[in-house]
């Protein structure tokens, strides 16, 4: 069983501090009390596993951290205690919430990090979903079919072009494969696979294949020259983006977010087995 004291959920109201664990499960919608609630079982919940696991933050690291911060910041220690004390608080509790902080950290390394695996594949996948169709981040691996139209002096030559793209557009609806098709009906000589950034496409294309998803077909896209139908085989990132200039920093982004997932996990799964009960103190 947790006991957890009403002083303490006063206090832990009455701060503007980041959670001393976490929130969960309340949203952050929630009312103050119910967050300061759940941070404070949270917190007694770690520091019983940390404590199973032999974990704890020596005073002589807590000191470490301390003085790590002040060389960061510019400050001395008169500095902090006094800028403590106008946010109302003071030395004793910074560095008891420093503590907890610490111990978060090297519980999450224990327990939690080491199943964390992050694939190049995930944090690529991971950059499109945040740039979603960038016409300068990624490569639209796409096959072509393309039927020129007629001469400008012989309508019946592209009324016969129309028909036929239409025909081929209706092959590939029932069922005929892309690369079928594209040896059949296609005027240009090769049906593989070729990239394209979308900046690089002309409008009326563009505007037509940007929203086209994986292993999907457009519809007739008509252009002076004649008529298109792409199929998208894949999306990708291209190696002189964004992206690889900032890889690593995604790679973090991911694995925090994988970090959080598996800690409220962890923190849903371990509150099933406790009572908590609430004293006036």
């Amino acid at each position: 069983d947790l006991v957890i004291l009403e002083s303490e959920i006063q206090d832990r109201m009455k701060s503007n501090i980041q959670p001393l664990v976490s929130y969960y499960p309340s949203k952050s919608t929630a009312a103050p009390r119910e967050k300061a609630f759940n941070d404070l079982i949270n917190l007694k919940l770690l520091t019983a596993a940390a404590e199973d696991m032999g974990l704890v933050i020596t005073d002589k690291e807590l000191e470490a951290q301390v003085e790590q911060i002040l060389v960061h910041n510019q400050w001395d220690k008169e500095g902090l205690e006094k800028y403590l004390i106008e946010s109302g608080s003071d030395m004793y509790s910074y560095k008891s919430e420093m503590r907890n902080q610490m111990l978060v950290m090297r519980f999450q390394g224990h327990k939690l990090m080491p199943a964390i695996k992050i694939t190049e594949r995930a944090v690529k996948s991971h950059y499109l979903k945040k740039i979603g169709s960038s016409a300068d981040a990624l490569l639209w691996n796409m096959k072509t079919i393309f039927i020129k139209n007629g001469t400008q002096n012989s309508q019946l030559l592209k009324k016969q072009k129309k028909l036929f793209i239409e025909e081929c557009y209706q092959k590939i609806k029932e069922g005929m494969s892309f690369t079928d098709a594209a040896k059949v009906y296609s005027d240009l000589p090769q049906h593989g696979t070729v990239s394209y950034k979308l900046s690089d496409l002309s409008e009326e294309i563009r505007e037509n294949v940007k929203t086209l998803e994986v292993a999907k077909f457009s519809k007739i896209i008509t252009t002076s020259g004649g008529y298109y139908i792409f199929y998208l085989e894949s999306k990708e990132v291209g190696k002189d983006s964004e992206f690889e200039m900032h890889k690593d920093q995604y790679y973090q982004d991911l694995r925090n977010i994988e970090l959080k997932r598996l800690f409220e996990q962890w923190l849903k799964e371990e509150a099933v087995y406790v009572r908590v009960d609430i004293v006036k103190g």
